[in-house]
């Protein structure tokens, strides 16, 4: 059956608070495929399930098929969770002796407070490698957007002068 019991869901969402999957993971999943390199229905259905209760948990899940090593066996799957790291490096390096710079080349410090900081700051390790993308643009979606700014009434908070009666 594409649906999962209750008892697999409880066994699933253990294995992702164990595996602490979050925001910027990608998840994908590996079926055994047919002779011709295509998912049967009954996968495509498992697949399409799972993409769901990922969804209703916040989480996206890879609409392709992610093979990985030997093909799982008949009726089993297997999870892939990929995951960017930041290792900011370690400030406050000063084993780099301090003779003379004839060199004038520069400190093994220099710049490390702003790597850490990026690193630090970023929601998505991924974007400091590949870059996010913007999707495709909608100028639809804009032009309702600066309608509803123009015409909308500001919800609830104090009137600021322009719309304050005279």
């Amino acid at each position: 059956s594409p649906n999962l019991s209750g008892g697999m869901i409880e066994e699933l969402d253990i294995f992702m608070m164990k595996s602490n999957v979050s925001y910027g993971d990608e998840l994908s999943m590996d079926f055994p495929l047919q002779r011709d390199g295509t998912l049967s229905e009954q996968n495509k259905d498992r697949l399409t399930s799972l993409s769901a209760l990922f969804k209703k948990r916040g989480l996206r899940l890879s609409p392709d098929v992610t093979p990985y090593g030997l093909s799982p066996r008949e009726n089993q799957a297997r999870l892939l969770i990929s995951r960017y790291v930041v290792t900011p490096p370690r400030c406050g390096d000063w084993s780099q002796p301090s003779n003379k710079n004839y060199g004038n080349s520069s400190l093994v410090n220099l710049g490390c407070s702003n790597q850490a900081n990026l690193g630090l700051m970023v929601a998505n390790p991924r974007d400091l490698i590949i870059g996010a993308s913007n999707g495709s643009p909608d100028a639809e979606k804009s032009a309702k957007a600066v309608n509803t700014y123009r015409t909308k009434k500001p919800a609830g908070g104090t009137p600021n002068a322009s719309n304050a009666k005279k």
